[in-house]
């Protein structure tokens, strides 16, 4: 599994901007010159240190990008996440516009076992991430298979991987699972996409591990990257927080600072008023 030079020990600093770096590659952004590389826009698997990775992404509007990247980075890591899903996290409470698109779809399996044959079977092998029908209809592209796990253009050529595994080992109080999955685009038709939609692609890289306590609670160390992906190929990863975006959110409480609704709303006052450098 990919791993990556981080820091996740007990006692470690908070994410340096190497770590960043690191943490980006993992994505697969980082490999400039490399038209055809695979980009990993969703993901989720565990190294062999402990430490699980995951990977999200969202498209943005170019008017509200650095608004969205600087309000997911501003968070505590532990908390950060794209407001991609239902959920309304208070949005409308808010009157604020989310403005995060979600262009990404999963399909889960649901069943104790693949088949009789195989009781350990995980069911994650079956369910995978792929791109919503508006993208793979305006890229034109389909399915090579009936479970999607990949989708080719009129050449045959493949755009988009879908990747899945899992298994259970062990019975009673020893078992345990293992279980990851990848969704790998073509760099050129990422950017085409975002092209179409005059976007550009906001990933969230996260890396954590827990440690268990027997006498106290349990601790997370997590460490991330917020990378934006643009239509010309290029990318940036979101490093130093700017002062005037920290003094715009330090005077929410605790709870506000731990919402992007909240975090970006306040962002958004100061940086859209007469006279901001933005």
């Amino acid at each position: 599994m990919p791993t990556c030079d981080v820091d996740f020990g007990e006692t470690a600093p908070k994410t340096s901007m190497a770590e960043r770096r690191e943490l980006a590659k993992l994505s697969g952004v980082s490999k400039e010159g490399e038209d055809e590389f695979n980009i990993l826009v969703d993901g989720s698997w565990e190294d062999h240190n402990g430490v699980k990775y995951d990977i999200s992404s969202a498209l943005v509007n170019y008017a509200k990008m650095k608004h969205l990247a600087y309000a997911i980075a501003s968070i505590e890591q532990f908390f950060q996440y794209l407001p991609i899903h239902d959920d309304d996290f208070g949005w409308t409470s808010r009157n604020i516009t989310n403005p995060a698109e979600k262009w990404l779809s999963r399909k889960e399996h649901q069943g104790g076992r693949i088949d009789e044959t195989d009781p350990y079977g995980s069911d994650t092998v079956l369910s995978r991430s792929f791109p919503k029908p508006e993208a793979v209809s305006n890229l034109n592209l389909h399915p090579s298979d009936p479970f999607n796990r990949e989708l080719v253009n009129r050449s045959g050529q493949t755009c988009f991987s879908s990747r899945s595994w899992g298994a259970h080992f062990g019975e009673g109080r020893h078992a345990r699972s293992e279980e990851g999955s990848w969704l790998l685009g073509s760099r050129n038709i990422i950017k085409d996409f975002l092209k179409q939609k005059s976007c550009h692609l906001i990933l969230l890289i996260k890396g954590h591990r827990y440690y268990e306590k027997r006498s106290e609670r349990g601790k997370f160390v997590t460490k991330s990257a917020v990378v934006i992906f643009s239509p010309n190929g290029k990318y940036r990863i979101i490093q130093k927080i700017p002062k005037k975006i920290v003094a715009a959110i330090s005077p929410l409480r605790p709870s506000g600072k731990q919402s992007i609704a909240d975090c970006l709303k306040a962002i958004q006052a100061p940086v859209l008023s007469p006279g901001s450098p933005w």
